[in-house]
């Protein structure tokens, strides 16, 4: 590893997100950079003055945890290393740890993200001028190495192909989701996860019931036994990703392809009234939970705020920590709602206590503490007091 300051390897930070402020001291100024298997691994100083309230790794421990990671990719995902090579072909790809990521957020913790503004589809293909740069908090670099891994490619491979491509030019956010999630589908069948896992399962649903919705309807809408190609533990990573570039093709023509997009659109907007009309009638929470994800996300119907937060609220009256985060996150920013801290705080205390998971209970207790040094000693004790009571509820009902 080596110290560098002020700019990285020619001009290729000069103007970065991420790049070290000159009034910083000399001792925080430092970039620490690793090339690791051709990927510029650089990790930036915690900014003076700002404090955490959880724990971060440093610098150096950061880039080990993103090497190691790296190295889980390409002994176990040859497939993944393929398109990570096809990236390096085209230009130059960085990781950047930055412990400062997404300082605050709640709600959507930002694990990781790519950035496409570093990338010029229009500059010379040099090696050096197109760039793929995705950052990772302090959340995500501590995760085990599988996981991060996981996060890499997501976001590296997922996005970085896709930018490769110019599909950021005209296709939704939802697809691109779509395209990066099945990069990911792949990965976990490389590493060989326990399809049964709570949180596989919980990825695999999303996948297709929320991100890939559109495509899976235009796969209906084009041939019935497409969709087939659904229907097992294990669907075909490559094939389905060779549809999708004939989808992303239609969305691209406004002749031919409007008839399959208005078909799809219609299939779309049926299922949801269908959808909404079985959740009012059963009342699971689960349910209630994803229609509201698909009410603030606006996916497969128009966007709304305010039907967002009644089926979060009915599935986190239930015990759903994951509606319960979503509810927190929706009163801190005034959505659907006039903007309530104390709510918010309230539904983010529970979802803590409620969340089994680690890793993720460690992320919701840190935003959590963050959060509540923003209230008044009063309401973070009425706040305390209220989840004792509502988990004292909810473990009775269990009995």
């Amino acid at each position: 590893m080596k110290r560098i300051r002020g700019i990285f390897f020619s001009s290729l930070i000069t103007a970065a997100f991420f790049l070290v402020s000159v009034n910083y001291a000399a001792a925080q100024n430092d970039i620490l950079e690793l090339v690791h298997r051709d990927i510029y691994i650089i990790a930036i100083p915690k900014k003076a003055g700002v404090e955490f309230d959880t724990s971060y790794l440093s610098q150096r421990q950061g880039i080990d945890s993103i090497r190691k990671a790296i190295e889980v990719i390409y002994a176990k995902s040859p497939f993944s290393v393929s398109k990570l090579e096809e990236l390096k072909k085209n230009g130059t790809i960085v990781i950047a740890y930055d412990p400062g990521f997404q300082e605050g957020k709640i709600g959507n913790f930002a694990l990781a993200a790519f950035f496409p503004d570093f990338y010029d589809a229009k500059a010379e293909d040099d090696g050096n001028n197109k760039r793929f740069v995705v950052k990772v908090g302090r959340h995500a670099v501590k995760w085990p190495k599988d996981e991060l891994a996981m996060i890499i490619v997501h976001e590296l491979v997922g996005h970085g192909i896709q930018r490769l491509k110019g599909h950021l030019e005209y296709i939704r956010e939802l697809d691109l989701e779509c395209a990066a999630n099945l990069y990911g589908e792949r990965f976990y069948q490389d590493i060989g996860i326990d399809k049964s896992s709570a949180d596989v399962v919980k990825f695999s649903r999303e996948l297709e019931d929320h991100w890939c919705s559109d495509f899976k309807n235009y796969m209906r809408a084009r041939d019935q036994s497409l969709a087939a190609m659904w229907d097992v533990l294990n669907p075909d990573v490559p094939r389905l990703l060779a549809v999708f570039e004939d989808y992303v093709k239609q969305l691209r023509e406004k002749g031919t392809s409007q008839k399959a997009i208005s078909a799809a659109n219609k299939m779309r907007r049926d299922k949801h009234r269908k959808w909404v009309g079985r959740v009012e009638a059963g009342g699971e929470a689960e349910e209630q939970y994803k229609l509201g994800i698909s009410f603030r996300e606006g996916l497969g119907v128009e966007r709304d705020f305010k039907l967002a937060l009644k089926w979060f609220q009915k599935s986190a009256e239930q015990g759903n920590a994951d509606a319960q985060v979503q509810l927190a996150d929706m009163h801190a920013k005034g959505q659907g709602t006039p903007e309530n801290l104390v709510q918010a705080g309230f539904w983010l205390s529970l979802a803590a206590e409620l969340h089994i998971s680690g890793t993720t209970r460690k992320i919701l207790a840190g935003e959590r503490d963050s959060l509540l040094l923003k209230l008044t000693p009063a309401d973070r004790d009425a706040i305390r007091k209220k989840v004792k009571s509502r988990i004292w509820n909810y473990r009775r009902l269990e009995r």
